[in-house]
């Protein structure tokens, strides 16, 4: 009978025992250790931001090329209408004077 009685008693203790270590888990949580997310956000942080700069330089550079072949293709086309109106005039020219000659 005693053992029974003493079987109860270390049951109870045992059971009061967790109830008691998980209120102090809950008042006084353990200390964790710090994520590795946590730890790695400063890091990605930085690659970000490099990323960001980098993307920005490229896109400068790609806008001024642009700019510069816009400017090539003008300079092109002035160049091929100064030389057509050229053409046109000196052959204007020619059938004047042909026409003065043959009179």
């Amino acid at each position: 009978m005693q053992s029974l009685e003493s079987d109860g008693l270390r049951d109870h203790l045992a059971n009061f025992a967790e109830q008691l270590n998980k209120a102090r888990q809950m008042i006084y949580p353990p200390d964790r250790k710090p994520s590795k997310l946590g730890a790695l956000l400063p890091t990605l942080t930085e690659v970000v931001a490099k990323e960001h700069k980098r993307l920005l330089a490229r896109k400068s550079i790609i806008e001024k090329r642009k700019e510069e072949q816009e400017r090539q293709l003008l300079e092109m086309v002035k160049i091929y209408e100064y030389h057509f109106f050229y053409c046109l005039l000196n052959n204007c020219l020619l059938k004047l004077l042909m026409k003065k000659l043959l009179k």
